[in-house]
């Protein structure tokens, strides 16, 4: 491990376990160039996330396999020139859990290149040049881990639902990194706000802003996940307004503050929550 948290994946892997080092901190692994400047401008973005360098596809699944990381980055093609879009779809297939971000310096970037890996199953793309900030590659990778951690419960959730709000959930749950208002959500699905509005109200279920506030509550767990994580920084990488506006979101929701949802785990308490009050029989 060099000074700046950054292991190189050749021989011995690093203590990992469930997704984290020895250390406690989650572990994004980076597969691609050992040579390319994206290792640095990760270690700038995620300061809090162990860094691990897989020069190749064979070493970056072994290294999955092994350590089931928060994050895999892979630029289009690793150090021996092969695509990398065989691990991604194989992650993305064995290893739901992972987060998938491509990456390609803007400078390198081949025709289709990033549209192979989303195709292959990653989560969000990032085009890597000296404009990209570290607080906009961040969000990227939130995005990415927010998906992830959405995407294994989404299709219970939205089943559950009323055949009528299932649209609005899908769009909630595929936005939830982000800020949704029902009027985005309205124009985005071609209606009116009146009528997400009638569809929650025929079916008994909770308004529309109220819906779109669960999906945000199941991208705030996927991070609670995280131990290292404080609220505030999810807060932010999340985009609300404050910690505390997350924080009374989740007592006003669910009762509960952030520690206590983490001690009973908190993907699982609030998928079981989010589920009750979308479901038909609730």
């Amino acid at each position: 491990m060099s000074l700046f948290g950054v292991a190189a994946c050749h021989g011995t892997l690093p203590s990992l376990t469930s997704g984290y080092m020895s250390t406690g901190r989650p572990v994004l692994i980076l597969v691609g160039d050992h040579a390319s400047p994206v290792g640095r401008l990760l270690t700038r973005a995620v300061p809090d996330f162990a860094l691990l360098r897989c020069p190749t596809v064979q070493e970056g699944l072994s290294a999955v396999a092994k350590g089931h990381p928060r994050l895999l980055v892979c630029e289009p093609k690793d150090a021996r020139g092969e695509s990398t879009e065989p691990l991604v779809e194989s992650v993305a297939t064995d290893y739901s859990s992972v987060g998938i971000v491509g990456i390609v310096p803007r400078s390198r970037i081949e025709g289709g290149a990033l549209v192979r890996l989303v195709q292959a199953g990653a989560h969000a793309l990032l085009l890597a040049d000296d404009r990209l900030t570290a607080l906009d590659c961040r969000r990227v990778l939130t995005e990415a881990v927010v998906k992830s951690g959405v995407s294994a419960g989404q299709t219970g959730i939205v089943r559950a639902a009323p055949r009528q709000v299932r649209r609005l959930l899908e769009y909630g749950l595929r936005y939830a990194h982000e800020p949704v208002t029902v009027a985005k959500a309205a124009q985005s699905l071609g209606v009116n706000r009146k009528t997400l509005f009638w569809w929650c109200a025929e079916t008994g279920l909770p308004a529309p802003q109220q819906l779109l506030g669960w999906c945000r509550l199941l991208a705030a767990a996927t991070l609670l996940e995280d131990a290292g994580r404080r609220v505030d920084h999810i807060a932010l990488d999340l985009d609300f307004p404050s910690g505390t506006a997350l924080r009374n979101l989740l007592y006003r929701y669910c009762g509960v503050s952030p520690s206590q949802l983490r001690c009973g785990g908190a993907v699982a308490v609030i998928r079981r929550q989010f589920l009750a009050a979308v479901s038909v029989d609730s």
